[in-house]
């Protein structure tokens, strides 16, 4: 089913910056969350929010992802999720989200899942997705399990923190 919802040329280029890290980046500037919503009465995808590691301060995505499933109902999500393996090895991967609150306008959810293929496409190479219908499926265990179903290894933190 396609909606017609276009991607916008920002959220492209964020995307391929987000997945290609540069020695020269700072690490402080890399972008760990990119928020994106349907706007212009329901025609393109653009960016809402990003945050990079300095605006996050002392929290982490992870919490700054739930405060935006407070606030809104529907939204697609680029998390750039930092993690650590039982074996100490430090890895980063992108996980593209969609959030469809059971909460949410039906025809909106309808928009954003007819719509969540046209943005995916723009994510070639991204190795995990996920849907989110509901609060208690968004936790620090489901997105381990998440990563371990590609990676056969298993995770032990994320962000720094331990699941």
């Amino acid at each position: 089913m396609a909606s017609g919802v276009a991607v916008c040329d920002e959220v492209k280029n964020l995307y391929d910056t987000m997945k290609v890290v540069h020695n020269e980046d700072k690490p402080e500037d890399r972008v760990r969350l990119a928020i994106f919503k349907i706007v212009k009465n329901n025609e393109v995808i653009e960016i809402s929010k990003k945050y990079t590691q300095k605006d996050l301060g002392d929290s982490t995505p992870f919490s700054i992802f739930c405060q935006e499933m407070d606030e809104c109902p529907c939204f697609y999500a680029l998390y750039d999720c930092h993690f650590e393996t039982e074996s100490h090895v430090e890895k980063d991967e992108l996980i593209f989200i969609t959030w469809t609150s059971d909460a949410g306008a039906i025809k909106n959810k309808m928009l954003y899942s007819s719509s969540k293929e046209q943005l995916k496409k723009c994510f070639q190479g991204v190795k995990h997705t996920m849907q989110l219908n509901d609060r208690s499926d968004w936790s620090k265990k489901t997105i381990a399990e998440k990563l371990q179903d590609k990676n056969s290894l298993r995770v032990a933190k994320i962000d720094n923190v331990p699941i």
